[in-house]
């Protein structure tokens, strides 16, 4: 117990060393971390100890004026609340400290993480907010108290009880009369949320001349607009004649305010003042202000009222045709001719939603002239604006005389130089081709949309790419066959540049999904081949991707695959660039897939299966693959040192041993107490000649067990001892040997025919032992694995149902214990590279500070032996002739000492003889390095 206290005691003081250190950064890192030292303090202890203390320091000199470090503080009380087991008041006054401070953003985090323990505990609020939130309200020595007390108004509010709230509306009432402009302004600001949280009754009765009075602030324009803001919820709370009586005088002088932000905040949230005053009051009192709004001289203004017009359209309740025409129409004209280019956007960009709402008649007769000239305008933001409504407009306008002339502006518009506006006009030809039918695309938009596909940029080229699918679905599969794709070909026959052959390819995708796999041997296929042939690589491996794509998502038969596009293919994986031959490659996979299933093994009969036809072609690509693997791992394998393999070969024969000792000992109980329910024998094994399981010769399976497992473990204990010599290898074979001997042939019953799978199954431990790379083990262990399967499916080998358990069991179990050993061997040659060059460069550092040293005294020999020096000690000199003389450091001694010899100096007294120490432990170490410089003076 007492040492537990003496740790927690080192841990606060350590906190206090670290906080009074000058470097602000561990300053600060200590404080940051303040919630380690409470978890190690204990609650009790964070209570009585860490927090008085911090509260303290907080409140002394010279942390009291640091204001990074105050502000660290701040955030730290919310986390400490976590750590105190409940006793969250006692956050509640150093808070109240931090939040009087006149750094801005210490308050502000001070009342943030109030806020944070208050939300946790809300009982804390009547006893010990509230008398904290009226002190800071009535210090009358700074304002910033004051000003905290009005961010903390809203949540004291919610959680205090029914007494004390009028007496919370009389502290805010106070503060937003206070004399100084800043927190009149907080309180302003709050406003929004404190009458939230209030009763109607009691905005009517104690707050509505506050908000009144602030309304008419005359120094501050932000109180203003913060006004404007808490309208948006006071109209909320207030029915028609209430806010006839109180809000709507306040918005209309806000909408005529000498200060441009005030009309601005008005403009900008007009569609929500609408949906809170409700469409009576909007109409008789808010129409006229917003009408001022769209004529003001501020372009700004002007700008959020035309903008704000689409929002107020999709409103639950919008603004009606009739308040349409009459008041915001006649503005049109005149915002359509403003000299600010950003007005006449905004004004282009709710056309199209205006048009829908005032339909066909109204927009033909007042819209259509605007329309045609915003289409025009010189700024390229109006006319991308307005394309991207034009099929909203034409939808408006349906087919007649007049939309001629909207057709004739937008094919002007795809030669446009902005390519952001040919994009637009692209995107809107869908639209349009569906509203006009077939002729009129033909003879109107065809051409234009056409020759998108052939454009310099490519976000265009990729929009016309995207868009002809909802083009080629809406006019069917016969247009596009008889129609689109011999225009597609002439485009590809005629491309000058391969960007736009390319382009082509990209096309032919999207029209694929109308037509039928017929239609796509005949017209897209012969294209395809005819791009695998062409004399720019990047055309080619296109086409491969594009056969590839085709083949995935559509079904091309196998005849016509083998026949027509895998000769192509084949020639392309000899292409001499690199990338059209991986394609290509990816492109023939895809078709052997796409062929079906490849069947190695065909079914004969119920009993087994015949291998006689594939079997060698399973074999070869066993050990092809076996063999390739092995040589790609090989070079990177042996250069491996000999600390990475010792632990992870010895991990593995631990793994194999545990495997055998498990099974083994199953097997054992097995067969002599008998699975439950069944005889010790099997009945269906007394009727087989070949696969009597559990006979043993009549020996006892537990002693086979007890002698043949330790045996095991004797033998791999031995091989494991020096796992990179000579006789861990050949230690391997008497291993094999106790297998075969006392567990496959007496313990496990094994057939002679399954000892070759044993001798496969203990040549991949041989080769994980040896070889470190995961991704051999793993393929080795699947192969062996797959190997077994099918020699115990196909009735080449006599295999009894245990043994299929016992081999999938030993796959899996090897699979996971080889990634641990992988991963352990990659950890342990980062960390020995790692100390390797750790130790080096301790070498570099320790060697420059001793050759820098004074030359030591000639007694200094006499104390090492007469001068007679070991053959393995060295020389320190600290001047050039003593190291042209041999005077060198060799820190390469006898495993057990370092020495040093050191060239003599006249009148020097003798120094005291260098402790020894293992040639490791001299390297490594500052406390070590201290040692060796006391000793050198």
């Amino acid at each position: 117990m007492a040492g537990n206290s003496g740790a927690d005691f080192n841990c606060l003081e350590f906190f206090k060393e670290e906080i009074r250190n000058e470097n602000a950064t561990i300053k600060i890192g200590a404080v940051n971390q303040l919630h380690l030292i409470a978890s190690a303090l204990g609650p009790q202890r964070t209570v009585s100890e860490l927090i008085p203390y911090v509260v303290q320091v907080v409140q002394e000199e010279p942390l009291c004026n640091d204001d990074e470090f105050l502000y660290s503080m701040a955030r730290q009380y919310a986390v400490l609340s976590d750590y105190i087991n409940g006793n969250d008041e006692m956050l509640i006054a150093p808070l109240e400290h931090l939040a009087a401070q006149e750094e801005t953003v210490i308050r502000d985090q001070a009342i943030q993480s109030l806020c944070k323990v208050i939300e946790k505990r809300p009982a804390l609020a009547p006893d010990y907010l509230v008398p904290t939130l009226h002190r800071l309200a009535t210090k009358t020595d700074f304002f910033t108290a004051r000003v905290s007390a009005c961010a903390l108004l809203p949540l004291a509010y919610r959680h205090v009880k029914e007494d004390q709230k009028g007496g919370l509306r009389k502290a805010f009432t106070m503060l937003c009369a206070d004399e100084t402009p800043m927190v009149r302004r907080a309180a302003a600001h709050k406003m929004r949320d404190f009458v939230s949280v209030c009763a109607k009754q009691d905005l009517l009765t104690d707050l509505i001349g506050v908000y009144k009075q602030l309304s008419q602030e005359d120094t501050q324009d932000t109180i203003r607009v913060a006004c404007v803001h808490a309208t948006l919820v006071i109209a909320k709370m207030l029915n028609a004649d209430e806010n006839r009586q109180h809000t709507v005088t306040v918005i209309k002088e806000a909408a005529e305010d000498r200060s441009w932000r005030v009309r601005l905040t008005v403009a900008k949230n007009f569609d929500q003042l609408c949906q809170a005053f409700g469409p009576e009051l909007t109409a008789q009192k808010l129409m006229q202000p917003f009408i001022q709004l769209m004529k003001d001289n501020e372009q700004e203004v002007r700008k959020e009222a035309v903008r704000v017009i689409e929002a107020c359209l999709n409103l639950p309740e919008p603004l009606t045709s009739e308040q349409l025409q009459q008041h915001i129409l006649p503005q049109f004209q005149q915002l359509g001719l403003d000299s600010a280019q950003s007005v006449r956007a905004a004004l282009a960009q709710v056309l199209g939603p205006v048009a829908k709402a005032l339909g066909r008649d109204v927009t033909q007769r007042q819209l259509l002239s605007l329309i045609s000239d915003l289409m025009k305008d010189e700024f390229h933001d109006v006319r991308l604006n307005i394309v991207s409504h034009a099929g909203l407009i034409c939808e408006v306008l349906s087919v007649d005389g007049l939309v001629h002339s909207l057709l004739h502006t937008v094919q002007n518009l795809i030669m446009d130089n902005h390519w952001r506006i040919r994009q637009s006009v692209v995107e809107q030809v869908p639209k349009l081709s569906r509203l006009f039918g077939m002729e009129m695309f033909q003879s109107k938009l065809e051409s234009i949309f056409l020759s998108s596909l052939r454009d310099s940029v490519h976000s265009v080229r990729q929009a016309a790419i995207q868009h002809l699918k909802d083009i080629a679905e809406t006019f069917g599969s016969q247009w596009t066959v008889e129609h689109l794709l011999p225009k597609l070909v002439e485009q590809y026959s005629g491309s000058v540049g391969y960007a736009n052959r390319v382009t082509t390819l990209h096309v032919l995708p999207q029209v694929s999904f109308v037509m039928t796999p017929e239609q796509l041997v005949q017209y897209i296929v012969p294209l395809l081949v005819k791009a695998t042939k062409d004399s720019v690589p990047n055309v080619r491996f296109c086409a491969c991707r594009t056969i590839m794509w085709m083949m995935e998502h559509h079904s091309l038969g196998t005849q016509n695959i083998n026949t027509i596009i895998k000769p192509c293919l084949s020639e392309l994986e000899h292409d001499p660039d690199i990338d059209v031959q991986y394609y290509a490659q990816r492109a023939l996979l895809r078709g052997l897939r796409a062929d079906g299933p490849q069947v190695f093994c065909e079914q004969v009969a119920p009993g087994g299966w015949d291998l006689t036809v594939d079997f060698t072609d399973i074999v070869f690509s066993v050990v092809r693959s076996w063999h390739r693997a092995f040589l790609a791992t090989t070079d990177v394998a042996f250069i491996r040192s000999e600390i990475n393999g010792r632990r992870s070969r010895r991990i593995v024969l631990f793994a194999f041993f545990c495997a055998d000792a498990v099974g083994g000992g199953l097997w054992a109980f097995w067969c002599e107490n008998g699975a439950p329910g069944r005889p010790t024998v099997p009945q269906e094994a007394q009727d087989t000649e070949h696969a009597q399981a559990c006979r043993s010769f009549g020996v006892n399976h537990y002693l086979l067990w007890g002698t043949g497992i330790p045996l095991e473990g004797l033998v791999l204990f031995l091989a494991g001892r020096d796992p990179w010599s000579f006789w861990s290898d050949a230690w391997l074979l008497p291993v094999w040997m106790v297998r075969l001997g006392l567990l496959d042939v007496l313990l496990w019953n094994v057939p002679p025919q399954i000892l070759v799978g044993d001798a496969l199954w203990f040549s991949v431990i041989a080769v994980m032992c040896r070889v470190h790379s995961l991704v051999l083990w793993i393929l080795v262990a699947f192969e062996v694995a797959s190997l077994m399967l099918a020699l115990g499916e196909g009735g080449l080998v006599d295999i009894f149902a245990f043994d299929h358990v016992r081999y999938g069991m030993y796959s899996v179990a090897m699979l996971i214990i080889m990634a641990g050993a992988y991963f352990l061997d990659e950890q342990t040659r980062l960390q020995s590279f790692g100390q390797v060059m750790s130790l080096q460069d301790q070498n570099a550092a320790l060697a420059e500070m001793m050759l820098r040293w004074k030359v030591l005294p000639d007694e200094q020999n006499s104390s090492l032996g007469d001068g007679q020096e070991d053959a393995s000690v060295g020389s320190i000199g600290s001047s050039s002739s003593a190291l042209r003389h041999g005077a060198a450091w060799n820190p390469r001694g006898r495993p057990g000492r370092v020495r040093f010899s050191l060239p003599a100096a006249a009148g020097k007294a003798p120094a005291a003889a260098l402790p020894t120490r293992r040639p490791r432990e001299a390297l490594g170490g500052h406390q070590t390095a201290r040692n060796l410089m006391d000793v050198m003076e």
